[in-house]
């Protein structure tokens, strides 16, 4: 069976001009988690990321004693908040479904605003990737690179909450509404695991942060 370690990135640089930048922590937390896959003997047969520089840098920190450069695919890109926001917003402040597109956003608010966008089966002639787009591209990511490897291999792919937990809403069949809810809570830096076998996927392990535990620090445990 192939088996897929799916990493969630290092915390990134919330509250700033550029969120896609891994923090300081986000940079600790990629560090504690190459040392523990060594700990654990883990060794990639190949490694993947998506584009985004959080994802590919935590990849990069973590991987850095397998010498193993992660192969970029675009599949594996979070969605677009900044664009799912900017887009449904205001559609849901003029119906009073959130009280101000402005607003900080909450747990409440990012899951009216998800499930908006996930919901939203008109033709979409804005800039902003569909929901069924998302899924698509993310499902054919893991079809792409299960296309190159034997059974034997052992893949990391470095990516992001909603990635993951598109992939688990497939294995495990739960409501669409559920992968935002638990989007909300994967933590950073967290491993999942999944094995591939006679063409299906099986969950064997979700966000794992023993790696972070063990540190004995409570700023590592982060999920933003």
């Amino acid at each position: 069976m192939t088996t897929i370690y799916l990493i969630r990135h290092g915390q990134a640089s919330i509250g700033t001009d550029n969120y896609d930048v891994l923090s300081g922590l986000g940079k600790q937390q990629s560090t504690v988690l190459g040392q523990h896959l060594m700990q654990l003997n883990v060794a990639f047969d190949a490694a993947y990321c998506g584009t985004l520089n959080r994802q590919r840098d935590t990849a990069t920190i973590a991987l850095q004693q397998q010498a193993i450069t992660p192969v970029t695919v675009a599949g594996f890109d979070e969605y677009h908040h900044s664009s799912i926001y900017q887009h449904y917003a205001p559609l849901l402040s003029e119906r009073n479904a959130i009280k101000h597109h402005n607003d900080k956003l909450n747990f409440q608010t990012f899951s009216t605003l998800m499930n908006a966008w996930a919901q939203d089966n008109s033709d979409n002639d804005s800039q902003v990737e569909t929901f069924a787009q998302f899924t698509h591209r993310v499902h054919h990511g893991i079809d792409e690179i299960l296309a190159h490897h034997n059974e034997s291999d052992t893949i990391a792919v470095f990516t992001s909450g909603g990635v993951i937990c598109t992939l688990l809403q497939n294995i495990l069949q739960f409501p669409v509404p559920r992968i935002f809810e638990i989007n909300w809570g994967i933590y950073n830096a967290s491993i999942s695991k999944v094995k591939h076998h006679h063409n299906e996927l099986k969950l064997r392990e979700y966000n794992n942060i023993t790696h972070l535990l063990l540190q004995q620090d409570e700023s590592l445990i982060t999920n933003i």
